[in-house]
């Protein structure tokens, strides 16, 4: 079933479904269904505040992974946590908090060592200026007072890595600190690049994917309506970064095809730098497998 509609969402026109590159298009299989993963996807387009810009297809892309994740990795759809527009309030319940770990999420989880998890997060992000902790932005925040209102970024990791899962898939497409286009606001409606400690990557099964170094920032791909890294992250997984044609993508993979490919975009787009970064404790790790 399709997710609902967001009455707060702009309704773009759609892509034409039979472009090959659109990667709403013939997503791939998985090789096996996986009856114990998990998904949780959050798509922060519209924020409550009046200066926060809205981010441009955060929830086209949430809607878009959700696919993936239930077709190409396997995961049933009553695994499957999805929020548009999500408060902080929305985010705890998920992720639980820095003093109580067990939110739905973990609720979900009965046997960590059967158990991938796999996590999505598009939307705006920020730093607290006088620590510089970094924070997710719900879409209730306040810029002014991020280290009340924002979900601490550290903080999360830190809870997923509790989970003790078999693996750990975390992409991050988010807007973060930066200098915006002009030299203007650090809230933009581009996805600047995350910076954060990792705790999850001390686990031998854990990759993360985030949009860009911390000085830079991360574009939306207004021809293909998708934000510049979701767009070859899903094209990736589809099939153009398995590079052996094995059925199997690997966090090494998706590190040269992402590096290559958002990099040339972006460059071609708008003469920036993007550089996603794909961290890995082992860069061998197969991120999804699909039926050949």
């Amino acid at each position: 079933m399709s997710p609902p509609q967001d009455a707060g969402a702009r309704k773009d026109s759609p892509v034409d479904p039979y472009d090959p590159t659109n990667v709403e298009n013939r997503i791939p299989v998985a090789a096996r269904q996986n009856p114990r993963a998990v998904a949780v996807i959050i798509g922060n387009e519209r924020y409550a505040q009046g200066d926060i810009p809205p981010v441009k297809y955060a929830t086209r892309d949430a809607r878009a992974v959700r696919k993936y994740f239930t077709t190409a990795f396997g995961v049933p759809e009553e695994n499957v946590i999805y929020h548009e527009n999500a408060t902080k309030g929305t985010l705890q319940a998920v992720f639980g908090t820095a003093d109580d770990a067990d939110g739905r999420l973990a609720s979900l989880i009965d046997r960590p060592d059967e158990t991938d998890v796999y996590v999505y997060y598009a939307g705006h992000g920020m730093p607290d200026a006088g620590t510089g902790k970094a924070y997710l932005m719900p879409t209730d925040a306040d810029a002014e007072q991020v280290r009340l209102t924002g979900y601490e970024v550290q903080g999360l990791y830190a809870n997923l890595a509790k989970l003790g899962a078999r693996s750990l898939t975390v992409v991050v497409d988010a807007c973060f600190s930066g200098v915006a286009d002009g030299g203007g606001s650090l809230l933009t409606a581009e996805r600047g690049a995350l910076r954060v400690e990792d705790p999850i990557l001390a686990a031998q099964n854990a990759v993360l994917i985030t949009a860009g170094k911390s000085d830079q920032v991360a574009h939306a791909f207004d021809r293909q309506q998708h934000g510049l890294m979701t767009y070859y992250f899903l094209a990736g997984i589809r099939g153009a970064a398995d590079r052996d044609q094995d059925g199997r993508v690997t966090a090494r993979e998706l590190e040269v095809w992402l590096s290559q490919e958002v990099v040339r975009e972006a460059r071609r787009l708008r003469n920036r730098r993007q550089e996603p970064q794909v961290r890995a404790a082992n860069a061998d790790r197969v991120v999804v497998e699909v039926a050949r």
